[in-house]
C-alpha cells in the first residue's frame, strides 16, 4: 500500500532518473506525478516535442514500471508502452508517423538531408543490462531525395520507398517496398 501511495503521489521529476539512463535523452519541464505526467524530450539536444504519460498500476505489484505515452509535435505523433522492470529490463514498442522535418533536423550535423516521413507499426526494442535483446515491427519511409556529404562531395540520390522489418536479436532488413531482396541487414550492437 505504501509502494502505491509513494508512486501515485512521487512528483514527475524523478522521471529524469529514468531517462538519465538513455544516453542522448533528456526530460526536460516535468510536470504533474509519476503517474500521471507531461514533460518536453530532447533528443541529442534536439526538440522531440512533448511526452505525456500514464502509469499502468497493475504492474508495479510485479517489480514493473509500465507507461502508456504519446509524444507529440507538429510533425510527428507517436504512441507507445515502455515498461522498466526489477531486473534492469528495459522494453519500448511505438507506433505512429514521423515527418520528414524531424529527420532533417536530427540528421543535419552530419550533413545529411532525407525527405519523405516515417510510419512506425508496433516498432519495439528491448534492453536488458543495456545491450540490445529483441527487436519487433516495421518502419516505412516514403522515399525521395537523399542528399549527402561524402569525402567533400555533396551527392543527391532519389531513393524509392523502404520497408525495415525488425526481428529477434535487435536486427533490420530493409527492402524496397512490396520487393523480394534484401537491400541492408542491420544489427544494433
Amino acid at each position: 500500500l505504501f509502494l502505491g501511495f509513494s508512486v501515485a503521489f512521487a512528483p514527475a521529476g524523478l522521471m529524469r532518473v529514468a531517462f538519465n539512463q538513455i544516453n542522448g535523452v533528456t526530460l526536460t519541464d516535468p510536470t504533474g506525478t509519476i503517474w500521471h505526467g507531461r514533460g518536453q524530450i530532447l533528443l541529442q539536444e534536439q526538440p522531440l516535442g512533448a511526452l505525456d504519460w500514464d502509469l499502468r498500476p497493475s504492474k508495479v505489484l510485479s517489480g514493473e514500471l509500465s507507461f502508456d505515452f504519446d509524444l507529440v509535435d507538429p510533425g510527428h505523433t507517436i504512441t507507445g508502452l515502455a515498461s522498466l522492470g526489477i531486473s534492469r529490463t528495459f522494453a519500448v514498442r511505438v507506433s505512429g508517423t514521423v515527418s520528414a522535418d524531424l529527420g532533417k533536423r536530427l540528421l543535419a550535423p552530419y550533413d545529411i538531408s532525407v525527405a519523405g516521413g516515417l510510419s512506425l507499426t508496433g516498432a519495439g526494442l528491448t534492453l536488458a543490462g543495456g545491450a540490445p535483446g529483441r527487436a519487433s515491427g516495421n518502419i516505412r519511409w516514403s522515399g525521395g531525395p537523399v542528399r549527402y556529404t561524402l569525402s567533400g562531395r555533396t551527392l543527391t540520390r532519389e531513393l524509392p520507398p523502404l520497408v525495415a522489418y525488425l526481428g529477434d536479436g535487435a536486427e533490420a532488413t530493409v527492402f524496397e517496398q512490396n520487393g523480394q531482396t534484401p537491400l541492408i541487414r542491420a544489427e544494433l550492437m
